[in-house]
């Protein structure tokens, strides 16, 4: 077998290649490598890929691929999400997403996973990760008296600029349910006749390891 032999090129240059079960033909097919949210199969933005294999003592090893814009053992996709390597010598490959992942998503049994590269196909390998969800509740309440306050708007906006408001019940209870994980600013936005609301606070969800309770 020789996959992960390194392949010498002009001037001393060295990557390490796939060269194992070419095939009398030397076969060579493009493979597009993509990475999507687990529940809503969204794009991922800014995950980083590489595909390679574990050699026989279980270590990893990255090799190269061309996306068109040159030679490199990981690729960075993203805004767009996906990746297409140029070329790619048939053979068996495991893609994968490189760690640490985007932030606020965590790992799936889809980080990984084993294909295969076939002449005249459209290949194509889909990994997943899971967006965190945190639920996220609030209470508020008078700062002297303690009660709780009722029909008061909260509103909650996140670092990259998502706004959500909600409204307290009688109990000066309100539930945002699961948000996707960010750093939320919140505050009350409309307070009852005769309460000033007080200054801005903010909560790191991507912290959270459960559900986020807050007192305004």
């Amino acid at each position: 077998d020789a996959k992960g032999k390194l392949t010498a090129l002009a001037e001393g240059e060295v990557v390490v290649r796939a060269t194992a079960q070419f095939g009398t033909d030397d076969a060579y097919a493009d493979v597009t490598i993509r990475v999507e949210e687990l529940v809503t199969g969204n794009i991922v933005p800014n995950a980083v890929v590489e595909f390679g294999y574990y050699d026989g003592e279980g270590n990893w090893v990255a090799l190269t691929g061309n996306d068109g814009s040159g030679d490199k053992t990981e690729f960075n996709l993203g805004n767009v999400g996906s990746v297409t390597l140029k070329n790619v010598p048939t053979d068996k490959y495991i893609a994968k997403i490189k760690t640490p992942y985007p932030a606020h998503y965590l790992a799936t049994d889809e980080v990984e996973k084993e294909f295969e590269v076939v002449k005249g196909e459209a290949n194509e390998v889909v990994l997943k990760l899971e967006l965190k969800m945190v639920l996220l509740t609030f209470d508020v309440i008078d700062a002297e008296t303690k009660a709780p306050l009722a029909n008061t708007t909260v509103t909650i906006t996140s670092a990259d600029g998502n706004t959500l408001t909600g409204k307290t019940d009688e109990n000066g209870f309100v539930s945002f349910g699961k948000v996707p994980a960010n750093t939320y600013e919140y505050y009350a936005s409309k307070t009852p006749t005769g309460y000033t609301a007080p200054a801005k606070e903010s909560v790191n969800l991507d912290e959270a390891t459960g559900d986020v309770h807050r007192t305004i």
